[in-house]
């Protein structure tokens, strides 16, 4: 949690400071890349469960209102997903 705070930290002090501007950094510095990978489509029970799955079909504005997609906890622990916390920045 202390990263994350720290991360979130420098960027505002990034955007909030015009000399900050002339500063580069790479974007690693300010957040936190963390990738994965889907659920298995050819297994259609780990689809349908209570977890939202969003993909770029669900991508059509600055924020993510809902998932067209569900999946549930066995299809979660079988893939390299990762659940990505309530406010974050999602980039598909």
């Amino acid at each position: 949690m202390a990263r994350h705070y720290l991360k979130m930290v420098i960027l505002s002090s990034f955007f909030d400071n015009e000399d900050s501007i002339s500063k580069t950094l790479s974007l690693g510095d300010v957040c936190e890349f963390i990738g994965g990978g889907t659920p298995s489509k050819s297994n259609p029970k780990y689809y349908g469960g209570e977890i939202p799955w969003a993909t770029v079909r669900d991508m059509h504005s600055d924020y993510l209102e809902g998932t067209e997609l569900t999946v549930n906890k066995e299809g979660l622990d079988r893939s390299s997903s990762n659940i990505i916390p309530k406010n974050n920045v999602v980039i598909a």
